[in-house]
């Protein structure tokens, strides 16, 4: 079965509170891209965030050029990626208030 990769990059913060020099954030906007392991692009893949403690499960997909953007809170995610006829692919994200 063919490999995914799933890279993921933690773009900007969103939605963000400021009392002062005190700057609290509720949202993360995490960009990534889907790729097979030949560095080709997978449009369509989907892409889940499961967060255990919160019990909540995310779901996006990927574009045409196997791009996807997602707003998470704070905390601890498994991200899957899948797509028919590929492995599935996971990657633990944590997301934090420190930059």
């Amino acid at each position: 079965m063919k490999q995914l990769i799933l890279t993921l990059i933690l773009v900007t913060l969103s939605a963000p509170t400021c009392l002062g020099d005190w700057v609290e954030v509720s949202d993360v906007q995490i960009t990534g891209v889907i790729k097979t392991s030949q560095g080709l692009p997978l449009p369509g893949a989907s892409i889940h965030f499961l967060s255990r403690s919160a019990g909540k499960r995310v779901t996006v997909f990927a574009n045409k050029s196997g791009r996807f953007t997602i707003d998470l809170p704070l905390g601890v995610f498994m991200a899957t990626a899948e797509a028919r006829g590929y492995a599935t692919g996971r990657r633990q994200v944590s997301i934090s208030g420190e930059q």
